[in-house]
């Protein structure tokens, strides 16, 4: 990636992917339409990354 930015965008797309349609499927959950982001610990070193979502149901 050019830039964090760019970078943090990769992350967070294959992140999301893999929740919605590997994880949540897997588990049987739905959630609502919605996430949000919760960035940890942000050094030149390493961050930490938390998506949050709310949940439905459950089949």
């Amino acid at each position: 990636a050019e830039s964090f930015t760019e970078l943090r965008t990769a992350a967070i797309d294959k992140a999301l992917k893999y929740l919605l349609e590997t994880w949540l499927p897997g588990h049987k959950l739905h959630i609502q339409p919605f996430s949000a982001e919760k960035y940890t610990d942000i050094t030149d070193e390493a961050s930490g990354m938390e998506i949050w979502v709310q949940l439905i149901a459950a089949e």
